[in-house]
């Protein structure tokens, strides 16, 4: 059995204003997670592409049908699009909901991305 400890930090608040804990934890397997990389939904992927490439500096890994693999530095984002209108148009509640790219998805998510200098990041961005 491996006893490394596996030590897990952030904020851990459902108010979204609690500190900053770390909590240690034992390992029980042999098992490492390294990353995270949040797939988040989007209404349109071209146009979440040019904002992340054009405003923050991603490159765009992959792009294609609705789609895409962003990265910055360690920071890796996948984008998918959520645009899927037929829900709307259901003639009954009865009808489930069911395409999983539901236009009302997109906004449903987030992610936090930690960054160093982002005084910096914010000039660029108003520069340009």
């Amino acid at each position: 059995m491996n006893e490394n400890p596996l030590v897990v930090r952030g904020v851990f608040s459902s108010s979204g204003r609690g500190p900053n804990v770390s909590i240690r934890l034992q390992a029980t397997g042999m098992a490492t997670l390294r990353q995270t990389i949040p797939a988040l939904p989007v209404r349109n992927a071209a146009a979440a592409v040019d904002f992340y490439r054009d405003r923050l500096g991603f490159e765009v890994l992959h792009h294609d049908e609705g789609f895409a693999v962003l990265c910055r530095d360690d920071a890796v984002l996948h984008l998918w699009e959520a645009s899927d209108e037929s829900w709307s148009e259901r003639r009954s509640l009865e009808q489930p909901v069911r395409s999983g790219a539901e236009s009302f998805i997109a906004g449903t998510a987030s992610c936090r991305i930690a960054v160093e200098g982002v005084d910096a990041l914010l000039r660029r961005d108003a520069r340009e």
